[in-house]
């Protein structure tokens, strides 16, 4: 959900998203209530580092973008706040597969992503992007040994002919 009007300047747009993928509630029945994407792309939805998948997760993101030079420079600014949906379940990675089995001690926050994104337009063929993200861990990826911060940074030259 988002927000955007004429009277703001250069464009602002502020925004809210949730997205809910379930996980499953009971490990030993037969019934597997963890939701299976057909094609992951946690890359479009749960910011640039990819640390976690569609499966089993609760994301609350907010941001903001804004032409502060218009139709030359592009601004986007993301906050993703990440927990698991079921804490007997495991955590995923982008690609589905497990990273931390689930167990019942209760510890749900992944942790937290704030994603800065830069796009400059030359002209009509040349634009440079530019993005850095960084991820710092809760308590359950804590509780894992997993308590390193992750920055990530880059840039790409996009040439059209």
């Amino acid at each position: 959900m988002g927000y955007r009007h004429n009277v703001f300047p250069a464009n602002l747009r502020i925004y809210l998203g949730y997205d809910y993928s379930s996980g499953d509630k009971n490990l030993s029945d037969n019934n597997l209530e963890t939701f299976n994407p057909l094609f992951p792309l946690a890359h479009a939805y749960f910011g640039y580092i990819d640390i976690g998948g569609r499966q089993n997760v609760v994301d609350l993101s907010q941001g903001f973008s804004l032409w502060p030079i218009e139709k030359k420079l592009f601004v986007k600014i993301d906050y993703h706040m990440f927990e698991r949906a079921q804490n007997t379940d495991a955590f995923y990675n982008a690609g589905g597969g497990m990273v931390r089995a689930g167990d019942s001690d209760g510890r749900r926050n992944i942790g937290s992503e704030i994603d800065l994104t830069l796009k400059y337009i030359f002209d009509a063929q040349t634009t440079l992007w530019f993005g850095y993200s960084h991820f710092s861990p809760d308590d359950f990826i804590e509780g894992f040994g997993l308590d390193e911060e992750i920055n990530f940074a880059y840039s790409t030259l996009h040439y059209t002919f």
